[in-house]
This record gives structure tokens, sequence and C-alpha cells, in this order.
């Protein structure tokens, strides 16, 4: 199987998709970009994780779910925390409940 077959077969599995996004453009690997566009097309729920400032463009955040934003400097246990209040919330909003 192909690297990017097994991808595939990653992303249709995953009940969602969370992607750390890069400060930049210059950051952004081939691997990130494969999975979003995997997400947007097999309709995953998608998480989008970035850090407080850095600009999202437009046709992500009209694909994503939710939107988490790390401050600059948070701690470890504070993005996590971020990161499963939003889990959380998506789960429920799947699940039928308010979020």
């Amino acid at each position: 199987m192909t690297p990017f077959a097994e991808l595939v077969e990653h992303v249709k599995d995953s009940a969602m998709v969370v992607l750390i996004m890069p400060e930049s453009i210059e950051d952004l690997d081939e691997k990130l970009a494969r999975e979003t566009g995997l997400a947007a097309f097999l309709d995953k729920p998608i998480i989008v994780m970035v850090r407080e400032g850095t600009p999202l463009p437009s046709k992500l955040l009209a694909v994503a779910d939710r939107v988490v934003t790390v401050r600059k400097g948070a701690l470890g246990a504070e993005a996590q925390q971020a990161l499963q209040d939003a889990v959380d919330s998506l789960v429920g909003h799947m699940l039928g409940r308010q979020s």
C-alpha cells in the first residue's frame, strides 16, 4: 500500500480529524495539506488547532467544525484542555446534544 493510500485509510477510519496548523504557509507540509483535503472530501468533522494571532484562510474556516486557538506561551496542559473541550463539544454535537 502506498503512503497516500495508507493516509486515505487512516482518515476514513477516523471519527474526526484534528489539524494542527503551522504559523505560516512556509511551514505547511505535504501530509497536513493532504489530511486537510481528505478530511473535507470525506466529510469528516474537523478541529483546527492554531496559535493565537495566526491567520486562517476563510476556506479552511468554512470546513472547520471547531477552531481551537492556543495563546502564545500557553503551557501544554492548557492547550490540551482547550483541545479536549473542543473534542467534547464536537462529540456532543455529533451525538445530538447542544454545544
